[in-house]
């Protein structure tokens, strides 16, 4: 596990409504503020998820974005993968029992199958330093067309949105300072660990709109899907959707 110590000193803010805490956090970046807020919108205008989607931003649940500097020596694509572990760290402290949160390649969370939340790191014109975007259904599940989704509440879990934030705040803290000093090996097997799908039939559909299909062979320690065609060629896939069955 992380250094429980906390290398980044949060500075939260809370504020009623924005059109999104992606948004406001490059905005505050951009005017010189420094890396290591934390932002929270009681309601969200405009939520955004990966490739231009809309994001549900549903009252109680949890719309919030941490700016994360990053180190030199690390690509700011890692953080993806830093946020996810440390998310589902901090969520696996709220739930009962024997159940956990999943993660789907390449940022969603999932409780017994269902979405949880996902997670959108941007960088904007910031030097070296990204935005953290992170929503979590807390009470309440957005309906939203082919995608099952499930809230904390529906699992036995309870937390505020400011009390899921400090709790993710603490675990993103460990992770961020263990990336920083050991690289992503370590994050990727936590990663890895939690992973759905893997050994599985999967198409990916890419960016392009180009869609592939075989078998999702593993992660690679740079955080690609390795997929393995019915041909035996092998791809290393750095983006797209990925849908089983």
């Amino acid at each position: 596990m992380p250094d429980s110590s906390s290398p980044i000193d949060w500075r939260l803010t809370v504020l009623p409504e924005l059109d999104s805490t992606n948004d406001e956090a490059l905005r505050r970046l951009s005017a010189g503020a420094d890396a290591g807020e934390i932002i929270i919108a009681e309601r969200q205008s405009a939520g955004k998820g990966r490739a231009g989607r809309e994001w549900q931003s549903l009252p109680g649940n949890l719309a919030m974005t941490a700016t994360v500097e990053i180190p030199d020596e690390r690509p700011a694509s890692d953080l993806a993968f830093v946020t996810a572990v440390a998310v589902m760290e901090a969520v696996n402290r709220l739930l009962p029992g024997q159940r956990r949160v999943e993660v789907k390649w390449p940022n969603d969370l999932l409780l017994e199958g269902s979405k949880l939340g996902g997670i959108l790191i941007e960088t904007g014109g910031a030097l070296r330093v990204a935005a953290v975007g992170i929503g979590l259904n807390l009470v309440r599940t957005p309906k939203v067309d082919g995608v099952k989704a499930v809230c904390l509440a529906q699992s036995g879990g309870s937390a505020t949105p400011r009390q899921m934030a400090e709790l993710i705040g603490e675990s993103l803290s460990g992770w961020w300072q263990r990336w920083r000093e050991q690289g992503l090996l370590p994050v990727i097997a936590a990663w890895r660990a939690a992973a759905v799908g893997i050994g599985e039939p999967i198409l990916v559909r890419l960016a392009d709109g180009a869609e592939l299909s075989g078998r999702f062979a593993d992660i690679a320690d740079d955080g690609r899907l390795t997929l393995q065609m019915a041909d035996g060629e092998v791809q290393s896939i750095s983006a797209g959707d990925v849908f089983f069955g």
